[in-house]
Protein backbone atom coordinates (compact mmCIF):
# COMPACT_ATOMS: atom_id res chain seq x y z
CA UNK A 1 0.00 0.00 0.00
CA UNK A 2 1.21 3.70 -0.86
CA UNK A 3 1.20 6.70 0.86
CA UNK A 4 -1.67 8.29 -0.34
CA UNK A 5 -3.72 4.83 -0.22
CA UNK A 6 -2.97 4.44 3.22
CA UNK A 7 -3.72 8.14 4.07
CA UNK A 8 -7.55 8.08 1.81
CA UNK A 9 -7.78 4.26 4.58
CA UNK A 10 -7.28 6.48 7.26
CA UNK A 11 -9.29 8.85 6.54
CA UNK A 12 -12.28 6.61 5.45
CA UNK A 13 -11.90 4.86 8.60
CA UNK A 14 -12.23 8.07 10.80
CA UNK A 15 -15.16 9.27 12.25
CA UNK A 16 -15.30 12.92 14.01
CA UNK A 17 -16.57 13.17 17.92
CA UNK A 18 -19.55 15.49 16.45
CA UNK A 19 -20.32 12.35 14.09
CA UNK A 20 -20.19 10.18 16.55
CA UNK A 21 -22.66 11.69 18.56
CA UNK A 22 -25.06 12.43 16.03
CA UNK A 23 -24.85 8.83 15.30
CA UNK A 24 -24.94 7.17 18.61
CA UNK A 25 -27.67 9.52 19.56
CA UNK A 26 -29.90 7.80 16.29
CA UNK A 27 -29.17 4.51 16.64
CA UNK A 28 -27.05 3.75 20.34
CA UNK A 29 -27.30 0.25 19.95
CA UNK A 30 -25.46 -0.07 17.21
CA UNK A 31 -22.20 1.64 18.22
CA UNK A 32 -19.26 0.29 20.95
CA UNK A 33 -17.06 3.03 21.98
CA UNK A 34 -13.63 2.31 23.18
CA UNK A 35 -11.27 4.22 25.44
CA UNK A 36 -8.15 3.18 24.70
CA UNK A 37 -6.14 6.71 25.91
CA UNK A 38 -2.60 6.25 27.06
CA UNK A 39 -2.04 10.01 27.94
CA UNK A 40 -1.22 10.95 31.49
CA UNK A 41 -3.30 10.64 34.54
CA UNK A 42 -5.23 13.96 34.27
CA UNK A 43 -6.04 13.11 30.91
CA UNK A 44 -7.06 9.65 30.85
CA UNK A 45 -9.19 10.57 34.70
CA UNK A 46 -11.72 12.52 32.35
CA UNK A 47 -13.92 9.65 30.96
CA UNK A 48 -16.34 10.04 27.92
CA UNK A 49 -19.84 9.11 28.70
CA UNK A 50 -20.76 5.66 27.94
CA UNK A 51 -17.19 4.66 26.89
CA UNK A 52 -15.63 1.41 27.58
CA UNK A 53 -12.68 1.96 29.16
CA UNK A 54 -9.79 -0.65 27.74
CA UNK A 55 -6.44 0.80 28.31
CA UNK A 56 -4.06 0.41 25.14
CA UNK A 57 -1.87 -2.28 26.40
CA UNK A 58 -4.78 -4.24 27.80
CA UNK A 59 -6.60 -4.41 24.50
CA UNK A 60 -5.33 -8.21 23.85
CA UNK A 61 -6.07 -9.48 26.60
CA UNK A 62 -9.81 -8.14 26.49
CA UNK A 63 -10.73 -8.49 23.30
CA UNK A 64 -13.59 -10.71 24.96
CA UNK A 65 -15.25 -7.80 26.28
CA UNK A 66 -16.09 -6.27 22.58
CA UNK A 67 -19.30 -7.42 20.75
CA UNK A 68 -19.12 -8.76 17.51
CA UNK A 69 -22.25 -7.08 16.10
CA UNK A 70 -21.82 -3.64 17.01
CA UNK A 71 -19.81 -0.87 15.22
CA UNK A 72 -16.45 -0.48 17.37
CA UNK A 73 -15.44 3.20 17.44
CA UNK A 74 -12.01 3.69 19.45
CA UNK A 75 -10.96 6.62 20.96
CA UNK A 76 -7.24 7.34 21.31
CA UNK A 77 -5.22 10.27 22.48
CA UNK A 78 -1.26 9.88 23.16
CA UNK A 79 0.90 11.94 23.54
Amino acid sequence: MNALDYFNARLEATISPMDYLRAEQTAPEQYFLIDVRNGPNHVRSLTIKGANIIPQQELAKRLHEIPKDKEIVVYCWDV
